[in-house]
């Protein structure tokens, strides 16, 4: 996953937008407004001048009569949102921020798809730059100190007190709040991930770095730095780097650092160029703090900052075609280019160029330990595995962001960019390795050393890597993009359509999936599984180890019963007769696996009457009862004993019936010997006597 402009996170669906309501429709043609708790969506009414990349708008009303001018957002894809700061964002009462009314998935037209949804009040003007690309006329000093400035440090400073950070921050997403254009109101900050949908203009280079959807929520000083730009951009009135692609942006900024590459050659006024060269500081310890601007309005003027220029390289170091005479610059371009990064190394000391051109002792150390290590595993930055490019690039450029192979993200930024990497085809497989690898705790060293962030961050990445060992259902690169997004939706295909964001949706989306006649053969999938473990964590995670064996029918379909029939006994719907049905036909082979025919039979008929009942409860009550399995068991070995007993007794009547068969014959024959004997006694006598007379 390459950084990418911001043309690359372009909405995903391209189907037709909603029609739009004439005003000679009738009220029987107009659309049905879609329902979100009090509030009502007109999906026939957009709002074209408040969507954004990633969203739709539409008119809104309160049905209890609020006077508030309302509009939806409305997704177009499954990023996750930020729904964390939702809650306190809703708690803010500023004028110069858009506060969020209600949030959650609502019908799509067409009736199989949900998207999501935040319902939040309306500005009342335009936004102050309608496209990044169309120039418009410079805003003045006092319009944007007293207009901008002044309602943006406000916003700032309530967001900052509940320790939130906006991230989208940029002139298209400001808006004039009323129709006198004086006053501003920032746009949503919640609809996508944090940073997602800013240009690399808009960034800190480090953030500009790394893939738009692992930018992570950042800090305060990230705000303010959007601020700065979006500052020189309006009074300018024109993108001054529109010509860059984003790469050339970083790398602009980079050589020349954030104010001398986005002012280059044009004139600021001399009232907003304090105020602006301190927000685009790059070292966030020299940029200005929200308190400084605070000062700066009531007219008290600070020590000015000079521009910093980054220290440059004596001689350039050549890789991949080009000249680089800084480490991060170079880090920058490995990173695009990691499989050119061994043969680069052939012929050039990188050490020594740091060392001797740079000027860097503890960067040409750092960079000495990664080539010795890789040396001494067999290949070294050589290696095609790209682990020791990363380590490289984590070495020439520490507060970079984590970069492996084409995944760069910062790790507060690990959910979402997983997210993404989720949507392509082998996308797990370059995060797997990485969390696989020693690689982050080796960046997490690199850039935080030790402290708190360090510590949380190596928690959550040995936690990640726990959940790759295991490649049962309910673990797995699964679990992990769960765990890293509590706002994402379930990605499972059977499911995505209607955007079960949590536990509670489960059941009824999957009983919505079993009355499909193209329903999968089985209703749990991996998503599903690890969505249940992450979500709902109510004893569960047992049941699901059972689907690993997709080769025992009987105990895989009792697995899924058993986490579904607890999910609907801690969370309902009382009823589920087409996932009862779906599930007691799975159950067949664990009917079949009883021995009693009479129970058997029995059974079919009880989950029948279960199925009509849409009880998961029940169904499982009855297939996974242990008094009746206990009993069918007893009584299969106490006919398995019997039979064996009629076996052993069959046997030896056979036995006794062959001993007195010899017996009979022996003494038939001793009959026959004495009767014979006998006979020719007698016949000897009878002829002696015949001889005698």
């Amino acid at each position: 996953m390459a950084p990418v402009s911001t043309a690359q996170v372009e909405p995903v669906y391209q189907e037709e937008a909603p029609r739009n309501r004439r005003a000679g429709d009738t009220a029987a043609s107009k659309a049905a407004p879609v329902l979100l708790d009090r509030y009502e969506i007109y999906l026939d009414e957009p709002l074209p001048a408040y969507e954004s990349l990633v969203a739709g708008c539409y008119a809104a009303s309160d049905t209890k009569g609020a006077r508030e001018s309302l509009m939806a957002l409305i997704a177009r894809h499954r990023l996750p949102p930020r729904a964390d700061i939702l809650s306190s964002l809703r708690s803010i009462d500023c004028p110069a921020l858009i506060r969020p009314y209600r949030w959650a998935a609502v019908d799509w037209p067409g009736g199989s798809e949900r998207r999501f949804a935040i319902l939040c009040g309306q500005p009342g003007g335009p936004r102050l730059m309608p496209s990044l690309s169309e120039p418009i006329a410079p805003m003045s000093d006092d319009a944007l100190t007293q207009g901008v400035i002044k309602s943006l440090v406000s916003a700032l400073g309530e967001l900052s007190a509940r320790g939130i950070t906006h991230r989208a921050i940029r002139p298209d997403n400001i808006f004039f709040k009323d129709a006198a254009l004086r006053d501003v109101v920032l746009g949503d900050a919640a609809i996508a991930p944090a940073g997602s949908t800013n240009p690399a203009l808009f960034e800190t280079i480090e953030n500009g770095m790394a893939h738009p959807l692992g930018r992570g929520p950042g800090i305060i000083a990230d705000d303010l730095y959007a601020l700065g730009a979006t500052l020189l951009v309006l009074s300018l009135g024109i993108n001054p780097l529109a010509d860059l692609s984003e790469h050339d942006v970083i790398a602009a900024k980079i050589d020349k650092g954030s104010y001398g590459a986005l002012v280059g050659t044009h004139r600021i006024s001399q009232t907003l160029r304090e105020p602006i060269r301190g927000l685009l500081a790059d070292d966030p310890k020299e940029r200005w703090t929200l308190q400084d601007l605070a000062l700066w309005l009531d007219g008290r003027r600070l020590s000015p900052i000079q521009p910093s220029i980054p220290p440059q390289a004596g001689r350039g170091y050549p890789f991949a075609g080009g000249q680089y005479f800084s480490c991060r610059g170079l880090a920058h371009a490995m990173a695009r280019q990691w499989e050119s990064v061994g043969p680069a190394l052939n012929g050039h000391d990188l050490e020594a160029w740091i060392s001797r051109s740079v000027g860097d002792a503890n960067t040409a150390e750092a960079v000495a330990a990664v080539l010795a290590r890789g040396a001494g595993e067999g290949g070294g930055a050589h290696s095609g595995d790209g682990l020791a490019a990363a380590r490289l690039c984590a070495a020439l450029d520490p507060k970079g962001p984590l970069r492996f192979k084409m995944l760069s993200t910062m790790f507060e930024g690990i959910g979402p960019a997983l997210c993404g990497l989720m949507s392509e085809p082998n996308g797990a497989q370059p995060f797997a390795q990485l969390i696989m690898s020693d690689l982050p705790l080796y960046w997490i060293d690199k850039r935080y050393g030790g402290g708190p962030d360090a510590r949380a961050f190596v928690k959550i990445h040995d936690r990640m890597r726990g959940f790759m060992k295991n490649q049962a259902p309910g673990f797995g690169a699964e679990r992990c993009v769960y765990e890293l997004n509590p706002g994402l939706p379930c990605l499972s295909p059977v499911i995505e359509s209607r955007y079960v964001a949590d536990a509670e949706g489960l059941l009824p989306a999957l009983e919505e999936v079993a009355g499909d006649k193209n329903r999968p053969s089985f209703p749990i999938d991996r998503h599903i599984a690890a969505f249940i473990a992450t979500r709902f964590r109510q004893g569960t995670e047992d049941h699901l180890r059972e689907l690993a064996d997709r080769g025992d029918a009987a105990k895989a379909a009792l697995g899924a019963l058993r986490a579904l029939a607890v999910m609907q006994w801690r969370l309902g719907p009382p009823q589920l007769p087409q996932l009862t049905a779906w599930c007691g036909r799975l159950v067949e082979a664990v009917i079949d696996g009883y021995h009693g025919t009479a129970l058997r039979k029995n059974l079919q008929g009880q989950i029948a009457r279960a199925i009509r009942k849409g009880s998961l409860v029940e169904l499982l009550n009855l297939v996974d009862d242990k008094a009746v399995r206990d009993g069918d068991l007893r009584a299969y070995q106490q006919a398995v004993s019997a039979y064996a007993a009629a076996e052993a007794e069959i046997g030896s009547f056979s036995k006794k019936e062959g001993a007195i068969e010899r017996m009979a014959e022996h003494l038939a024959n001793r009959i026959a010997l004495t009767v014979s004997g006998a006979v020719v006694l007698g016949t000897v006598a009878v002829l002696m006597l015949i001889r005698h007379f």
